[in-house]
């Protein structure tokens, strides 16, 4: 039997990363979907508190609230924009899978081919090969045309393969690795960092306008 030891844990990482970053992306997608929502209620009620401070002491800081919510939601509209395009980039790393998949169940097909006529013609190396009988003559150079038909096949098929593989290996680390400085680029640095400034800014304008309160 004739084996590509490199394919399994190549389909396996490729597989198991794509699920990774799938379920990553998704609860991901929700998070921002969620706080997407939070900041446009939010925008809403910056509104309606404009509407009802408007010529009293508090209407200076809540313009600056209704500011801070309105530039955070841009925030999240930018990092909604990126958790797209990790959605995306999963998707071809799944689509890369798939393709090895395909050729994978190709290759093997012609390998059970292979793999069959090579042990046939084995066995009739001892009984047809040299017999002076026509009809097994016959059969036997019937058997040794299936046999190169087969091999032929599976040297196409496997040459694939390994091509197939090494294009996968290449894409698939730029994927993964394009995916990790996203998210921490955009995330980590982006999203929670400026985020956390903008809830700062409102902390401080709801203190001022507690120590109004108290006057």
């Amino acid at each position: 039997m004739i084996l590509n030891k490199n394919l399994e844990p190549i389909t396996s990482m490729l597989i198991i990363s794509a699920l990774m970053l799938k379920v990553f992306t998704t609860i991901y997608h929700v998070l921002i979907i969620t706080l997407l929502v939070m900041l446009d209620c939010h925008t809403d009620y910056a509104k309606i508190l404009k509407a009802f401070y408007k010529g009293t002491e508090y209407q200076e800081m809540i313009e600056q609230a209704g500011y801070v919510l309105e530039n955070s939601q841009k925030l999240m509209q930018d990092i909604y924009d990126m958790d797209q395009i990790l959605h995306q980039m999963c998707s071809k790393l799944f689509k890369i899978t798939k393709k090895l998949k395909t050729q994978e169940e190709q290759r093997e097909e012609a390998r059970v081919a292979y793999d069959h006529y090579r042990n046939k013609l084995q066995k009739m190396e001892k009984t047809h090969a040299k017999s002076t009988e026509a009809k097994k003559i016959d059969v036997y150079k019937r058997n040794v045309e299936k046999f190169n038909k087969s091999k032929s096949e599976f040297d196409t098929e496997n040459s694939k393969l390994d091509k197939l593989m090494e294009q996968i290996q290449i894409k698939g680390e730029v994927i993964i690795d394009q995916i990790c400085i996203r998210f921490t680029c955009e995330v980590e640095s982006k999203f929670f960092i400026q985020l956390n400034k903008s809830f700062k800014k409102l902390e401080i304008i709801e203190q001022q306008m507690t120590e109004i309160s108290q006057y």
